[in-house]
């Protein structure tokens, strides 16, 4: 099943013309929050998602979920308990939130139908099918990267501020928003991290002491992702063709070109967690994802001689096909938890 979504998203990217991109963007999005929204014990969280949401008490006020952490998401669960709506409800409305924004991530970025192809496999299928609170961090992240193509930080704090209310992990990202607009270099990266560092800190203070023992300390027992490394390589990959060809993606596009710098840099910055911490880079790999597959689409049409050109193109997607099917013969987690595929909808 997973296969041949995949496989329908890759032919609308290779096949679908520029002036019927946008009704087949609409459709795609519309038939993936379906997909992802009616899933029926899939994921590896579904279960504890369950739980939390069987254990809500419907008689306690819903505003009281505003002065607990990660507001956003207790909010959208005691508002679903409250109106007497099912757990599939929970997982549709927050399918249709995360899908919404990578809808006007997608709108603003060139050939958006092969970006949402490539964003299946992980960011999609393994991420939002399973982890329903840093999925919705994650597309409101690539949101936040609209407004900051168009230099405006106020609306790429927001975004991301937005996203920290469902996993606040994500505010970690916040001083990417001083950066709007400007070219981005070493001095105002700097810059940026001591301007709006302190007020990430401030937003995640409650759960740093939690991600230094869950991933430093490990207190809780060695905890590691065994495909965190793989999904790291994903990211890597078109990180290093950027540093070779980003001349070319200047000159082809510069409104994208800071965006891809400032991303590549981060996904650098990653490298010393496979040895620190696999399950810390498990987490932040995600974030930096769409902007890479948004990197390696890019220069997918750059970087190949035009007797190339169709095996350029085709290059993300082998890559990105060869780890999916490998992810799902291959992993436990795949085989537990996501296969065979289940809907409220089928029979």
């Amino acid at each position: 099943m997973y296969v041949a979504v995949y496989a329908f998203l890759v032919a609308l990217g290779l096949f679908v013309s520029r002036r019927d991109t946008g009704l087949w963007l609409v459709a795609a999005v519309l038939g993936l929050v379906v997909f992802i929204g009616t899933r029926d014990h899939v994921g590896c969280d579904f279960g504890p998602y369950l739980l939390r949401f069987e254990s809500i008490d419907p008689s306690v006020p819903v505003l009281t979920a505003l002065s607990e952490a990660e507001p956003g998401f207790q909010l959208l669960l005691r508002l679903v308990v409250a109106v007497g709506l099912d757990f599939l409800w929970l997982n549709l409305i927050a399918a249709a939130l995360t899908m919404g924004m990578y809808f006007l991530f997608l709108r603003a970025q060139y050939n958006p139908l092969m970006i949402l192809a490539l964003l299946f496999p992980v960011v999609l299928m393994q991420l939002s099918m399973s982890g329903i609170r840093q999925g919705l961090a994650t597309a409101a992240l690539a949101a936040a990267t609209v407004p900051f193509l168009k230099g405006q930080r106020l609306a790429t704090g927001l975004w991301i501020l937005f996203g920290a209310q469902f996993h606040a992990s994500v505010a970690a990202f916040l001083p990417i928003a001083f950066l709007a607009g400007r070219q981005i270099s070493t001095l105002r990266l700097g810059l940026g991290v001591m301007l709006a560092g302190p007020v990430a800190a401030y937003l995640i203070a409650d759960r740093i002491e939690v991600y230094q023992d869950r991933y430093v300390e490990q207190i809780y027992g060695e905890m590691t992702s065994g495909g965190a490394g793989f999904r790291y390589l994903l990211v890597l990959l078109p990180t290093v063709l950027f540093l070779f060809h980003h001349r070319q993606v200047q000159a082809a596009f510069p409104q994208h070109f800071e965006l891809m710098k400032l991303f590549a840099i981060i996904a650098l910055a990653l490298a010393p967690l496979l040895v620190l911490s696999s399950l810390a880079l498990h987490r932040l790999t995600y974030y930096v994802m769409p902007i890479s597959i948004l990197t390696f689409v890019s220069l997918s049409h750059l970087i190949f001689p035009p007797a190339w050109q169709i095996w350029g193109r085709l290059l993300p997607v082998l890559i990105h096909a060869v780890y999916t099917i490998a992810w799902q013969l291959l992993s436990a987690h795949a085989q537990a938890c996501f296969l065979p595929y289940r809907s409220y909808l089928l029979p």
